[in-house]
C-alpha cells in the first residue's frame, strides 16, 4: 500500500465518502486494479508518481477488484487496469489498459480544473442566485474559445431558458452528446424547455375551470402544463393520466409526450415515478 497521502485505498464501505463526497473538492481517479494484473503493475508506478506531482490537484483511489466485485459490477468494470475520473460525484472521463506517462498526463490535463472551470463555476453561481445577466457573458467567453465545452452549454441553456429563449436553449443543449457525463442533464433540461412559456391563466384559475367541467381536454392539459414549471407535479401527472385514460392519442400524442417530459423532469429517484410510469403504461398498452 502507497504511504503517499494523495494515494488511498477504497472498498465498498469508503467508496461514498472517499469518491463521490470528496470528488465535489477535487477530481479522484479511481484506479480498478488486482494484485495479478500485470499491465496494473505497469500502470500503478505512473499514476503514483502523478499523483505525488500533483500535490493535492486530485487524488488517486484504489479499488481492488478481486476485494469488491459488486463495486466493480456497479460500475461495469470488464478489464483491468480501468481508471475512472469523478469530479462532482459522477464519472466524466475513463480509460482502460497501462497507458504511457504522457498519455496520463494528457488525460490528467482533460479532467483537472482550469481557467475555464473556474468561470463555469462562477457563473453556475451567479445562475443559482438568478443574476443570469451577469452569467452570460462569462458563459459567452468559454463558448468562444472551447464550443463544445458540455458544461458552459448546459449552463447557457439554463440562462435562455430562464429568459424565455426556447429555440436557443435547445440548440445549447444539442450540442451535448446524449451518452456523454451531462447527457441525462441535457435531457432532462430539454424536458423542461417543452413546458417553458407563461400561462394565460393562473393554477388557480385552471384548477377552477377543470374542476367546473371536468371534460374540458383543453384546460387539463393547460392545467398540467402550467403546473410543471411550478413544481406541482403531482397535478401535472393527475391531468396528463386523465387525458390518456380518455385517448391514449390526444392531440397527437400530446398528453403521452407531456406525461414522459414529466418523468424525465421528477427522475427514478422521485418515490413516484415508478406508480406513474407503470399506471401509463397500462393506459397506453393495456
Amino acid at each position: 500500500m502507497s504511504t503517499q497521502p494523495h494515494v488511498i485505498e477504497v472498498s465498498e464501505a469508503t467508496f461514498q465518502k472517499e469518491v463521490i463526497q470528496r470528488s465535489h473538492e477535487v477530481p479522484v481517479l479511481v484506479d480498478f486494479w488486482a494484485a495479478w494484473c500485470g499491465p496494473c503493475r505497469m500502470l500503478t508506478p505512473v499514476l503514483e508518481g502523478l499523483a505525488k506531482e500533483g500535490g493535492g490537484r486530485w487524488i488517486l483511489a484504489k479499488v481492488n477488484t478481486d476485494q469488491n466485485q459488486q463495486l466493480s459490477a456497479r460500475y461495469g468494470i470488464r478489464g483491468i487496469p480501468n481508471v475512472k475520473a469523478f469530479r462532482d460525484g459522477a464519472v466524466v472521463d475513463e480509460f482502460v489498459g497501462a497507458l504511457p506517462r504522457p498519455r496520463v498526463q494528457a488525460f490528467l490535463d482533460k479532467i483537472l480544473p482550469n481557467a475555464q472551470d473556474a468561470q463555469l463555476t462562477q457563473a453556475t453561481a451567479l445562475i443559482d442566485a438568478d443574476d443570469y445577466v451577469a452569467a452570460r457573458p462569462l458563459l459567452e467567453g468559454i463558448l468562444a474559445a472551447a464550443p463544445d465545452h458540455d458544461g458552459a452549454n448546459l449552463a447557457l441553456a439554463r440562462v435562455e431558458l430562464a429568459e424565455g429563449h426556447v429555440e436557443r436553449a435547445l440548440a445549447h443543449l444539442d450540442a451535448i452528446p446524449a451518452r456523454g457525463p451531462l447527457g441525462d442533464a441535457a435531457q432532462q433540461l430539454r424536458a423542461r424547455a417543452h413546458f417553458a412559456g407563461d400561462s394565460a391563466s393562473s393554477l388557480d384559475e385552471l384548477k377552477a375551470k377543470v374542476s367546473a367541467n371536468p371534460d374540458d381536454w383543453e384546460q387539463r392539459f393547460a392545467l398540467a402544463q402550467a403546473a410543471v414549471p411550478l413544481g406541482d407535479y403531482a397535478v401535472a401527472a393527475e391531468q396528463f393520466l386523465a387525458i390518456l385514460q380518455r385517448d391514449p392519442q390526444w392531440q397527437e400524442g400530446a398528453a403521452r409526450q407531456g406525461m414522459l417530459d414529466l418523468l424525465t423532469i421528477m427522475g427514478e429517484e422521485d418515490p413516484r415515478s415508478a406508480d406513474y410510469r407503470k399506471r401509463m403504461s397500462w393506459l397506453l398498452f393495456a
